[in-house]
């Protein structure tokens, strides 16, 4: 199975016209010396090429599924290109024709460096000038990157819908534009200011996560329903859907949990919200006071959700974030009644918000591996074949299947 990584660097050779066969085997995630110093040699390399005929640098912090932010650039200063270097990060030049790549039809500023995110569902998400605008361009390739796009085109439309009367409707992105080019799909939104940010110490950390619960109350005050079982499509999907999971012993445990959380759905009938789906700090944008200014990425969001799955989502992810620890296991250790002392805080306080109870955690963590489950490797394409290991052993080790 090709890594997350080589389908993106595809996609974007794709986007930009480019072949960049060459560098089969470059962007292997081994990290040895050898290969580091390879990789260091192949960018000198690049930049003496990009001297005499035009390439487009990339930099940043690497590929990776669901993270990797680069920075796309036309033309790479020798300043920036050094200081890359010195920090032991390569930098990546691709070649790019005009005449038949995509930059043309995105209408993006010659000169303005692109911002990307890329995401290990067939897609990325770039953010450029357009005719002196900021904009959004989610991209992707083929018929799973043409389906990501419908998600984000509709997720965005159904977020604001719900949301119009709502303040928080001022956070979220106005859709511009869609269309396709040959196997590549574009939705373009509006760009929304405010900054990513990527917590490193323990007290920036459980700030911004408590910065997440206004947002959170906000839409569950606008979309709260007391009166309709949430989950219904969700769990429909997943139960039809099991057949689709090969291995027997996974289809197994999959099936056992959603039996449980569909148990505890009837019997609990927690309240049905709009859920993000995706709600996670890489998704969150921030002003210079830690205040959440700008939510996106609504690809995955579904109305009648669970109340407090978002609070679920965003805990796990940050803690796993700055702890480095795998999310499966964290949900794992939720679902055992045991778990992180600062998600347990988290939870507590927001739960009660959302009309949750503390004795919920356990089955919202459960709600929560089924979705990394199902959206991670049977709805989308996992990034790796690392990837079901990652998520099935902790559940088996719970569970004490061998």
């Amino acid at each position: 199975m090709p890594s997350a990584a080589s389908r993106q660097w595809v996609l974007i050779s794709e986007i930009f016209g480019s072949d960049i066969s060459v560098f089969d085997g470059y962007f292997s995630g081994m990290q040895s010396m050898r290969r580091r110093l390879l990789k260091l040699a192949a960018s000198a390399m690049g930049y003496l090429g990009s001297l005499a005929s035009p390439r487009l640098a990339i930099v940043g912090d690497g590929v990776a599924w669901g993270t990797g932010f680069i920075q796309i650039l036309p033309k790479l200063p020798f300043k920036l290109f050094a200081k890359e270097l010195a920090r032991g990060r390569p930098v990546i030049f691709i070649a790019h024709n005009d005449q038949k790549g995509l930059f043309s039809d995105l209408q993006f500023d010659r000169d303005a460096p692109l911002h990307s995110l890329l995401n290990g569902n067939e897609s990325l998400t770039i953010s450029g000038s357009r005719s002196g605008q900021r904009v959004f361009a989610h991209i992707g390739k083929g018929d799973a990157g043409r389906s990501a796009i419908h998600r984000h085109a509709e997720g965005l439309s159904k977020a604001r819908a719900s949301l119009m009367e709502t303040t928080l409707v001022r956070k979220i992105a106005n859709p511009v534009e869609r269309f396709d080019r040959g196997p590549v799909s574009v939705f373009m939104q509006t760009f929304l200011g405010g900054q990513r940010v990527l917590p490193s110490d323990d007290g920036r950390f459980l700030d911004l996560l408590g910065k997440t619960k206004e947002p959170l109350l906000q839409v569950h005050e606008a979309t709260v329903d007391h009166d309709t079982g949430p989950e219904t499509e969700l769990l429909a999907r997943m139960r039809a859907d099991l057949s689709l999971i090969e291995d027997n012993k996974v289809r197994a445990l999959a099936t056992a949990i959603l039996a449980e959380t569909e148990s505890w759905m009837d019997a609990r009938r927690p309240p049905s919200v709009r859920v993000h789906g995706d709600f996670t700090m890489a998704n969150l944008l921030f002003d210079e006071f830690d205040n959440v200014t700008a939510i996106v990425d609504w690809e995955w969001t579904r109305a009648k959700g669970c109340a407090g799955f978002d609070a679920m989502h965003i805990a796990i992810a940050a803690v796993a974030d700055h702890q480095r620890c795998e999310l499966a296991s964290i949900a794992c250790d939720l679902i055992a009644g045991e778990g992180s002392p600062q998600i347990i805080d988290y939870l507590d306080a927001v739960l009660p918000m959302l009309d949750m109870k503390r004795a919920d955690i356990p089955n919202l963590a459960k709600l929560y591996w089924l979705n990394l489950l199902f959206r991670g490797g049977v709805w989308t394409m996992p990034p790796n074949s690392g990837w079901w290991h990652k998520m099935i052993s902790p559940m088996l080790a719970l569970r004490g299947v061998q």
